[in-house]
């Protein structure tokens, strides 16, 4: 360390007028004086603020109190990287299941006039005319084996349904009986139903059939039984009359099918909860990312899958082939930047989707189906307003050390305040756990503060400071002082993308203190001037004289040395300086003043009439047994001093 003021010794030469005799004049003694030669030693002053120049301290312009002055600038906590959403993903399974068949029919056959087995010559009339008017005669034990196909079916395995059999007579005469047995024929001939009936003149009969549990193909036999009691009186026997036949596929469910298919019922809808641990969100709006759609077909079946996700404001539509062989996949992304999220309850996303079927021939099962893969890609929120249950961010440790000069190293500060400002730009609350920790050799102390952040309101952030008191972390002087600390942030709230928490903190202490002992010592000084004995100089006494002012609140100890190099003799003194007066401020309020004379040996004498010297002084604070003063940098030691010695000259 470098002071304003070193010790200085500084020896004036001794300017002796030889008197020298007229050579012509005789005299009977020769001539002698004793001369007083000063020998200044010291002229400095040593101000506080000198011996703690190089120390982290300030001065308080308003009453010059020295103040120790730590500042930290904690990293800026920055919300960025919360607002990345880990990849999530989640498949979404579909099969066809059991399917309806609708609104399939046979082509349609029947019965003419000539298969009721009437005279020939109606038959042969009605050839020729549009219609005729005739009775018609008892006609009995007819039979007739008919066949009959139904439109866009090949076959199905129908699970549960109902068929209806359309008898529709035209005739304007009753049959009576009628009976009729249904088969149908795919790998074998299966009955489905035989009914006996009456078919009354001009009238539908619709006879309903349970079709369940049944391998149906598209070919129908129709074996009939039939007469008429015929009509006694004449009837208008048109050309075109005849009994129609037809079956009626209303609606069946199948659990496969080979058909053509206009249309057919996939839709279903399911709800997601993306895992979001950042909260519970309100809306969020994307920066950047994606949604995945990865769809692997097993079926047949190819069209448009269309998928809807309200709360993405979703709505889209994707090309799917069907299966040939092996299952067909197809791969979708859809960029997210820019579109709104507003999730349901527990970040639910509601997922609606159903197939635009293209027409065509289809081979289907119930086992048939698709699975949807979707997924969360990269993504980033831009804005989010929700709740945040907990979200914990640190801030990063600053480890400082702290040089306090020589002297005081043992200090113990009785007035330590720490000053944490905070700016906030989230609109979130958030509370700061905050931890100070000082260290001095093996001595750790440490402390831990719960601060409340408020949240920033519209496009300014919120500044916040505090003020607290510290005092027993720096009973000991700090070698170290680590902080740091996290942001705890829950509640409601706005949060964007490039918000952020800074954080400084500023440690004050005024400088009122205890102090245990310590030493400073001054730099050496290298003196070469001597008494030169040589000129006739005679030192008969010698002494040093200091002229002492304190300034300071405290008694100090003056080590004076000086020393010889060639035979290594020393001087050392030792003076004790009382305190100034202490003010009820708690600082002095004037300075001592005294004046010290000390005598010098005739040792000590010789040592100021060899060369080289070296000199030094060491100022010994004794230490204020746990009472605290306070120092200010105005505070001063004042040290002027000189050495004197009588020298008797002769001639």
């Amino acid at each position: 360390m470098t002071f304003k003021g070193l010790l200085k010794i500084s020896l004036l030469p001794v300017l002796v007028g030889a008197i020298v005799s007229a050579s012509c004049l005789k005299k009977p003694n020769s001539p002698n004086w004793d001369v007083d030669l000063n020998m200044p030693l010291l002229d400095t002053t040593y101000y506080v603020q000198d011996f703690l120049e190089d120390g982290p301290f300030s001065v308080n312009p308003g009453d010059s109190v020295l103040i120790l002055d730590l500042s930290f600038d904690l990293d800026t906590m920055r919300i960025e990287e919360n607002l990345d959403l880990e990849d999530w993903d989640t498949t979404i399974a579909h099969t066809i299941g059991t399917f309806k068949l609708t609104d399939r029919k046979t082509f349609g056959t029947g019965l003419a006039l000539p298969d009721l087995g009437v005279p020939a010559w109606m038959a042969e009339s009605l050839a020729v005319n549009d219609s005729i008017y005739t009775p018609v005669p008892p006609i009995y034990d007819q039979s007739k084996e008919l066949s009959d196909s139904v439109e866009n079916l090949r076959k199905a395995y129908v699970i549960r349904g109902v068929m209806d059999l359309r008898l529709e007579n035209e005739f304007p005469f009753e049959l009576n009986p009628f009976i009729i047995t249904v088969y149908n024929m795919l790998d074998d001939t299966v009955e489905l139903k035989s009914v006996e009936t009456v078919l009354p003149p001009d009238t539908t009969v619709v006879i309903d059939f349970d079709t369940s549990d049944i391998h149906l193909g598209n070919t129908f036999i129709f074996l009939l039984q039939y007469g008429t009691p015929g009509s006694s009186q004449p009837v208008w026997i048109k050309e075109g009359d005849s009994v129609r036949i037809n079956i009626g596929i209303d609606t069946v469910e199948v659990e496969s099918a080979v058909a053509y298919i206009d249309e057919l019922q996939i839709s279903d809808s399911t709800e997601l909860f993306p895992e979001i641990e950042l909260a519970e969100i309100d809306t969020a709006i994307f920066a950047s990312g994606t949604i995945d759609f990865d769809v692997v077909n097993s079926s047949e079946v190819r069209g448009l899958l269309n998928i809807v996700i309200p709360e993405l404001e979703l709505d889209t539509a994707l090309p799917i082939e069907g299966a040939q062989g092996s299952p067909w996949n197809g791969d979708f992304s859809i960029p997210l930047s820019g579109r709104t999220l507003c999730p349901g309850q527990g970040n639910r996303l509601s997922v609606i989707y159903n197939v635009d079927l293209t027409p065509d021939w289809y081979t289907l099962s119930a086992e048939d189906g698709f699975s949807i893969e979707a997924g969360l890609k990269g993504i980033q929120i831009a804005h989010l307003r929700g709740t945040i249950d907990s979200l914990t961010i640190d801030i990063p440790e600053i480890d400082t050390s702290v040089d306090i000069p020589e002297g005081f190293q043992n200090i113990s500060f009785q007035e330590v305040f720490l000053s944490p400002f905070v700016a906030n730009s989230m609109g979130f609350e958030a509370t700061a756990l905050f931890h100070v920790t000082v260290i001095k050799g093996n001595e750790i102390r440490s402390d831990t503060f719960h601060l409340h952040i408020p949240a920033a309101f519209g496009n300014e952030p919120a500044l916040w400071d505090t003020l607290l008191e510290i005092s027993d972390l720096l009973e000991i002087s700090p070698e170290r002082i680590l902080a740091g600390g996290s942001v705890l942030i829950s509640g409601q709230g706005t949060v964007d993308r490039d918000d952020f928490v800074w954080t400084k903190v500023e440690l004050n202490a005024p400088l009122t203190v205890s102090i245990s002992p310590d030493t400073i010592t001054t730099n050496v000084s290298v003196d070469s001037s001597v008494i030169d004995s040589s000129l006739g100089e005679t030192v008969k006494s010698g002494a040093l004289f200091l002229m002492l002012r304190n300034r300071l609140p405290l008694g100090l100890k003056l080590k004076l040395h000086v020393e010889e190099e060639e035979r290594g003799d020393s001087l050392l003194r030792v003076i004790e300086i009382p305190a100034a007066p202490v003010s009820e401020a708690g600082w002095s309020e004037r300075d001592t003043a005294f004046n010290v004379e000390l005598s010098l040996s005739e040792k000590e004498i010789e040592i100021f009439t060899r060369k080289p010297r070296k000199s030094w002084a060491e100022i010994i604070f004794p230490g204020t047994n746990g009472i605290p003063v306070t120092l200010r940098a105005s505070d001063y030691i004042d040290i002027k001093g000189f050495a004197r010695f009588r020298v008797r000259i002769e001639e």
